[in-house]
């Protein structure tokens, strides 16, 4: 990762309420951390009406190391790089 780390992203598995709370609590005022419940509801690819090659050769959306954290933690951590808005954070929902 190139950049100056401005904050931090952290994501909780969508089965994981508790952790959402307890996070949201910890981090409670900390205007550089952002925490946001995983709202992915699987693959919107389907594979009965690909047509032709797949083009793409990776999925920006998921890396795996986060995918991992997020089944066996039920959070993954993600460091934000760059001058985004609210120091490099995501917008509000």
């Amino acid at each position: 990762m190139h950049g100056t780390t401005n904050g931090l992203l952290i994501v909780v598995a969508q089965d994981e309420p508790g952790i959402y709370r307890n996070l949201c609590r910890r981090f409670e005022g900390a205007g550089s951390v952002r925490i946001v419940r995983d709202r992915r509801l699987g693959d919107r690819r389907r594979t009965s009406r690909a047509r032709g090659r797949d083009r793409r050769i990776s999925d920006r959306r998921v890396q795996p190391d986060i995918e991992r954290r997020l089944r066996s933690l039920g959070y993954a951590t993600i460091p934000v790089v760059g001058g985004g808005r609210r120091q490099g954070l995501p917008p509000e929902e």
